[in-house]
């Protein structure tokens, strides 16, 4: 039997309301993007995709050593819109995160702990994700068929606080219709 997996870091529910918040201001001016619900916001370090339960174990068990080894908790600071592609046709609107002005390293160590989680990941018999990492929280989905654009000021500040690092998730995504994916918690790993 298989999975649908990742791994992630849950966002705190304060962080989760400030993102409802912008994302309400947004479409005023965004109109056809399909939002991504607040409640489903998370901060994605691997998507594993559809995997069997015997590679889910393997993956489990290498997850809780690399988490270990990456040190103690550190906070990342929420802040800035951006498009994936940064160039051309916009299908992507994320904000993203960035170093706080107390720890000029916590991206540093964000790139130690999801190389961490990529290792384990290829250990455990799968293939190396092919895209680099760039840290994010996805706030919208465009389409301009349905006439969504970003706005002119594609540099777009907001700053939404601290997202703390302090635990790593793998989640099973139950994919369900109408309301989306659900997600359920595995295992969690403290760091």
């Amino acid at each position: 039997m298989s999975v649908r997996c990742f791994v992630a870091v849950e966002i705190p529910e304060s962080l989760r309301e400030a993102l409802r918040t912008l994302q309400a201001g947004l479409r005023k001016t965004i109109g056809g993007a399909r939002w991504v619900r607040p409640e489903g916001i998370h901060l994605t370090l691997r998507f594993l995709g559809e995997i069997d339960e015997t590679m889910l174990a393997t993956i489990g068990e290498g997850l809780g050593e690399s988490v270990k080894c990456a040190g103690p908790p550190f906070s990342l600071r929420v802040s800035g819109i951006g498009f994936f592609p940064p160039h051309g046709r916009p299908r992507v609107m994320w904000v993203g995160l960035c170093n706080p002005v107390d720890d000029a390293g916590a991206l540093a160590r964000m790139g130690t702990l999801q190389s961490g989680i990529e290792e384990a990941v290829r250990r455990a018999g799968m293939s190396p994700e092919t895209k680099p990492f760039r840290p994010h929280l996805t706030l919208a989905r465009l389409d301009d068929r349905k006439g969504s654009k970003p706005p002119k000021d594609t540099a777009m500040e907001v700053d939404l606080g601290a997202l703390p690092i302090e635990k790593v998730r793998l989640y099973r995504s139950l994919l369900k219709q109408p309301t989306g994916a659900e997600y359920e918690v595995l295992r969690e790993y403290s760091l």
